[in-house]
């Protein structure tokens, strides 16, 4: 990829100028942060027979394209790519951006005919602590590791997929955290996560990020171990999935509520194992297969003397809801396996309610409740 770096040099001049005015008054300078226009800015990447738009960084109509280290200040909600549309500043013919009575000139590159679609630089809105939401629509192909990096600031996000790109990535590539990167960072939490059987990496996700919402093509699968170990978040609706993959969220131990669609299928081994506050789930009746120690250690899980937790699942696999110490009563009428220590140690269970066909293993419901029918 080549990539033309266009706004350094007045970057760097405009910052120059800002300090030169500071000087002069001999006062202290407060950056004016009303001033929230801004734009994208971009690059042209061509590759093979395609042709892409590449987001590299954010242009603020104030001058600031950097960090900005203020305490008090208003946040944007940048928003990248909606009905295949950014917005980027309008340049002179020595590069320079164009202003019309203060205001900064923008134009709207749209997609068509000349390019196939938007992909987003490494590293580039990384430290910019003015962005407080993002949402990024499908016409995003790709987003770069690093790419919101120390961007502690923000709250929410909504992507078109989990990680580098929807599919193909692999490794540490495909994991949400990929996003944010390795290198420590103010207002970050560090999370451990890993990204296959072996293999794990440290990342710096926004503390305050606490909401995520992923919208795939439907029909996709959520990659194995997705959003695994980022400890932080607290809610997550994925849409357009048709299966729950391994580890996928497996030692998100904040995570409280996560909504998935009916067209699920599947949910894989360890999917939400040591999802220790999960409460607010409900299986989909469309899930046929519950893989091993799919919500093991799900301490939470199915909390509350009048939850029903019903499973339509014909499958349920080894040690699925072992240690579910908060499940008390359970519906399972078309099961047709049960495995090995599925229910094992759901201390609270006293009601399972099975198809009465179903091959159960001696030991699925042993060490539950003492009062349990079934």
């Amino acid at each position: 990829m080549k990539l033309l770096k266009k706004l350094l040099a007045i970057m760097i001049a405009l910052s120059c100028v800002f300090a030169i005015t500071a000087c002069d008054n001999d006062e202290e300078t407060e950056l004016d942060t009303t001033k929230h226009g801004w734009a994208l800015e971009y690059e042209i990447e061509e590759e093979d027979d395609a042709s892409y738009v590449v987001i590299t960084g954010l242009f603020l109509s104030d001058g600031e394209k950097y960090e900005i280290s203020e305490e008090d200040y208003d946040t944007i909600d940048l928003v990248i790519g909606a009905e295949g549309k950014i917005t980027v500043p309008v340049y002179d013919e020595d590069e320079k951006p164009v202003y019309e009575n203060d205001n900064l000139k923008t134009e709207v590159i749209e997609l068509g005919e000349t390019h196939d679609g938007f992909k987003i630089a490494d590293a580039a809105f990384a430290s910019q602590l003015i962005i407080g939401s993002v949402k990024i629509d499908a016409s995003v192909v790709e987003i770069g590791a690093t790419a919101f990096a120390g961007c502690s600031n923000i709250e929410s996000m909504e992507l078109p997929f989990v990680g580098e790109k929807a599919e193909g990535a692999v490794n540490a590539n495909k994991v949400f955290a990929f996003i944010f990167g390795t290198s420590e960072a103010t207002g970050c939490t560090s999370v451990t996560c890993s990204y296959n059987n072996s293999g794990s990496a440290t990342y710096y996700v926004p503390t305050a990020l606490k909401e995520v919402t992923v919208n795939y093509a439907d029909g996709i699968a959520l990659p194995e171990y997705a959003f695994n170990g980022v400890t932080t978040l607290e809610t997550v609706t994925v849409n357009g999935i048709s299966k729950i993959s391994k580890g996928a969220f497996g030692g998100c131990t904040g995570l409280y509520t996560v909504n998935v669609p009916s067209t699920v299928t599947e949910i894989g081994k360890a999917a939400f194992k040591n999802c220790t506050s999960l409460i607010d789930f409900t299986i989909p009746a469309s899930v046929e297969v519950i893989f091993q120690e799919a919500f093991s250690g799900c301490t939470r899980f199915g909390y509350g003397k009048l939850t029903v937790v019903t499973i339509n699942a014909k499958e349920i696999h080894e040690k699925a809801f072992y240690g579910c110490t908060a499940v008390s009563s359970v519906e399972i009428p078309n099961a047709e396996t049960i495995g090995a220590a599925a229910f094992y140690n759901c201390s609270a269970l006293k009601s399972a309610n099975v198809n009465a066909s179903a091959v159960v293993a001696d030991d699925a419901f042993e060490n539950c409740h003492e009062d349990l029918n079934k």
